[in-house]
This record gives C-alpha cells, structure tokens and sequence, in this order.
C-alpha cells in the first residue's frame, strides 16, 4: 500500500491551487522547449569552438570539454521550470525541494551512503568483471573533481526537480491514485533513457533498473516529504561514474578509470547487480532516516 503521509501532503500543498491538467501538461512542454532550446544552443557553440563534429556525426562525449556542454544544457530544464513555476503556477522554485533543513540533511546522509555502498561494491565487481584501466591522470581528476560536482548538480537536480518534484507534486495534487502520481514518472524516467545504441542487448534490463531507481526516489520523497535524499542518491551515484570508475566508451572524460568492458558486451550478469544494490541502499535509507 502507498500511503500518503503527512510530510508528503505539506510537500504538495504548494501545488493544490494550480493542480489543473492543463497547466502540468503545458508547464512539462514548456520546460521541455526550453531544455532543447539551451541544449541546442549549448551544441551550436560547441560546433564554432570546434568541440563538436560539423558534419552531423555524433557528439564524442569521451572528452572532457564535450561532456562539460552536454551537462551544462541540463540547466535549461531548471531554467524552464523556474519560469513555469513563477509564471503558469505562481509559486517559488524552492516548493520543489521541501523544507530546506531536512533537505540538505537528507542530501548529505544519502551521498554519504551511498559513496560507501557503490564504492564498495566498485572494488568487488573490479575483482568480478576484469578490474579496470586507466583513463584520465588521477592528478587531473582531482584537479577537475569540483567542476564535475557542479555539473551534476545540475544535471541531476534538472532530473529530480521534473520527475520527483514538478511531475510528482502536481499529479499528487490533481490525482489520488498513485499509479498516477508515484508509478507514472518512474516509468517515463526510465524509459527516456532508452538508447539501443549504446545499450544493446541489455536495453530492457537497464531501463528497469533506471525505472527502480526513480521508484526508490519517488518513495523517499513520499515519506520525507522533501526532495533530499533522492537528489543526494542521485548525485553521489553519477558523481562516482563520472569521475573515478565508468564504463569503456561510456562519458568518460572525466572519469579515473574504466571498466575492460564495453556496452556491447554487457550481460544479464553485469545488470542483476545494481538492482540488489538499489534495494539495499533503499533499505538503508529508509531505515537511517527513520522512516
């Protein structure tokens, strides 16, 4: 049973007046135009400072200058969203995240646990699955380790704000059941992540683990009733991939190292895993934030 506990209803609230359908729909397109408007122009000024291909191939992101563009156009959602916000529903940006001491406290404690469960698990799966190579100078990786913090905390707060914040508030505002509310934005979190390309034989399988992921997320929302903690797991999470341990091909310019393998060669074997790691670090949550 998803309930609906006190601390989830005072984190919609501020969504109870403008909860019409309309407005979360056009308010979703609006952030969306506004994303592809930045990511676009982001891109075109990537092709005149020579960082991007001019023949319409893709976008290298293996190098650090690339992957920096592509991150920094996560921005236009935030932007959008402040707009819709301040304009189509008429309330602050910060309703998004909740209240901000529990907030910040929950960021923290879920970056905490989960730098110590996934750094953990890096060690085991490098002894499971061929260890890893070098990529970057770990001087280097240092040297831009606040760089990347920044850019993913916009590239993930973008993320959270839309799905756990924006999508959630307004539907949970508009809807009682939490199919609608709880189940259906983990599932479009999950599936815009579909690349066939780049995941292969394994697409299915990533993507649930991604629509768990946004599950779990959208569950600590519910019961904190802040944004915290989903954002903090969320973070720490890409903040390890992009800087010290990623995938063979996979964004890795800033990244320390990389896995001996490839996408194409992932398995079922390589999958399995990060829903056992998702689930534990889920249960440890809820039970260090004592809900």
């Amino acid at each position: 049973m998803i309930t609906r506990p006190p601390e989830f209803d005072a984190y919609v609230t501020p969504a109870k007046d403008t909860a019409q359908l309309w407005r979360t729909l056009f308010g979703t397109v609006l952030t969306i135009a506004t994303l592809l408007a930045v990511a676009l122009s982001l891109e075109l000024t990537g092709i005149w400072a020579g960082l991007f291909p001019t023949d319409g191939s893709d976008v290298d992101l293996n190098s650090r200058a690339a992957l920096t563009v592509e991150l920094l156009g996560f921005g236009g959602a935030i932007i959008g969203l402040w707009g819709v916000l301040c304009f189509v529903h008429n309330r602050d940006f910060s309703s998004l995240i909740g209240p901000k001491g529990p907030a910040k406290r929950h960021f923290i404690i879920a970056a905490g646990v989960v730098f110590v469960v996934n750094g953990t698990w890096a060690l085991v799966s490098a002894a499971l699955f061929g260890g890893f190579i070098a990529n970057n100078p770990l001087g280097t990786v240092l040297l831009f380790l606040s760089v990347g913090a920044i850019l993913l905390l916009i590239q993930t707060g973008a993320e959270e704000f839309l799905f756990r914040g924006y999508l959630m508030q307004q539907l949970a505002a508009r809807f009682k059941s939490p199919v609608i509310w709880f189940i259906l934005p983990s599932v479009i979190f999950g599936v815009i992540h579909y690349d066939l390309a780049s995941m292969g034989a394994m697409v299915w399988p990533i993507i649930g683990a991604l629509t768990l992921s946004g599950l779990v997320w959208a569950d600590l929302v519910r019961v904190t009733g802040n944004i915290g903690a989903a954002w903090g797991w969320h973070f720490m999470n890409n903040f390890l991939l992009l800087n010290f341990a990623t995938m063979q091909g996979s964004m890795t310019g800033f990244a320390w190292k990389v896995t001996a393998f490839g996408p194409d060669e992932l398995t079922i074997w390589h999958v399995v895993p990060e829903y056992v790691l998702t689930l534990s670090i889920w249960a440890i949550l809820r039970r260090v934030l004592r809900t």
